[in-house]
């Protein structure tokens, strides 16, 4: 049985912790930039993805002009890389793995520490790999990106009205 002190440890750890969730809840619905990367990360393509170099490179060329930078890219043929988990540091992976609902197009998961981006999954399913604008607002949110409503804005959540304008919301 739990004594008096371990029980309002576990309850002031609970609440600290759903106190802590909600702030950040709240900072990601009012920032645009919720995360950076200290240093360029580096995009691994995982075999499961079907996303060829070719694409990827178009999407990475996409975001460098408009100034950030990515480490580089490479096709995970063995899978070597993609079989060590969902979150390696420096490294953005590309996969088709995980179920999502059928009318989520696809879905991007960070792993962040104090605001700097750790690692970053971008779950892209075969279908929708060929999407305008899609793997691009993918890389986005990987990069620490969130959702701005502008029309024609590449981080629009509705990929109907998402377009090739980016800038830094408000």
């Amino acid at each position: 049985m739990l004594s008096f002190k371990k029980a309002l440890l576990l309850f002031a750890f609970v609440i600290g912790f759903f106190i802590g969730f909600g702030i950040k809840l709240l900072y990601y619905d009012n920032n645009f930039v919720v995360a950076q990367w200290k240093q360029d990360p580096f995009i691994v393509i995982c075999p499961s993805s079907k996303v060829d170099a070719y694409r990827v490179s178009l999407a990475v060329q996409w975001w460098e002009d408009k100034g950030y930078s990515i480490a580089g890219y490479h096709f995970d043929e063995d899978a070597v890389v993609c079989s060590q988990g969902r979150f390696v540091e420096g490294i953005i992976f590309i996969r088709d793995k995980r179920h999502i609902e059928p009318e989520i197009y696809a879905e991007t998961s960070r792993f962040s520490v104090a605001f700097e981006v750790k690692s970053a999954e971008i779950n892209l399913p075969n279908k929708n790999r060929f999407l305008s604008n899609l793997l691009e607002h993918e890389l986005g949110h990987a990069l620490g990106f969130s959702h701005v409503e502008a029309e024609g804005h590449i981080m629009n959540p509705i990929l109907e009205r998402t377009g090739e304008k980016f800038w830094i919301a408000d």
